[in-house]
């Protein structure tokens, strides 16, 4: 798993916002890896988001916008805040800007995670209520633009997808935790996907794969 500090500009945000790209890439952005993670920089100190490589890299040929021999890797949200924020890298020991692309320290990595969210820190181990706190910041991002109840009753969450259908949530520390009708629910958000292979299919989501890989 690798993690990256990528500096773009906002317009290329805007033109392409599933895509991190450069015509003349060094070694390191060509070391880029499906399923690592970018924290999207871009001039001017904002913060575009943390992102999600989804696809290894590719020449992007003819485009609109951008030159037609970049290499481009696909991108897609982990924490996306609802506009661009003042960032100050020199904050988190990144210093080398004038860079398309500077590796990152899986620390540096965790803290700029939890500046995002409000948190102290990333736990490697997280409680039930840790799970709902996350879901309630991270709920956006994870594909569920509305939350209408959060409750102590089975299903503990009823979240709208962006399709707009109703979504019936069960959170727990860890997947196997899970101890109820398997249809009562649509989705089990855990922080720990430990149910192996037998695992109802299409419905676990771990939040700490989806912030850390």
């Amino acid at each position: 798993m690798g993690y990256w500090f990528i500096v773009h500009d906002l317009k290329s945000y805007q033109q392409h916002p599933e895509l991190i790209g450069h015509v003349k890439p060094d070694r390191s952005f060509r070391s880029i890896r499906e399923n690592d993670r970018i924290v999207y920089y871009a001039k001017g100190k904002k913060l575009v988001g943390v992102f999600r490589v989804t696809q290894p890299g590719r020449i992007l040929r003819k485009d609109k916008y951008w030159h037609e021999k970049d290499l481009v890797y696909e991108i897609k949200p982990v924490v996306l805040p609802p506009s661009p924020l003042d960032f100050e890298a020199a904050n988190f020991e990144i210093t080398m800007l004038r860079r398309t692309t500077t590796v990152l320290a899986e620390k540096q990595y965790r803290d700029i995670l939890c500046w995002l969210l409000g948190l102290w820190e990333i736990p490697d181990e997280a409680n039930h209520e840790t799970v709902v706190t996350l879901f309630a910041k991270m709920h956006r991002d994870l594909g569920y633009p509305r939350i209408r109840l959060i409750r102590q009753d089975f299903p503990d969450c009823i979240a709208v997808d962006r399709e707009g259908k109703d979504v019936r949530i069960e959170f727990e520390a860890k997947a196997t935790d899970f101890n109820h009708d398997i249809d009562g629910c649509d989705k089990i958000v855990c922080w720990v996907d430990d149910w192996g292979p037998t695992a109802p299919q299409g419905k676990l989501l771990s939040l700490k794969d989806w912030l850390l890989g």
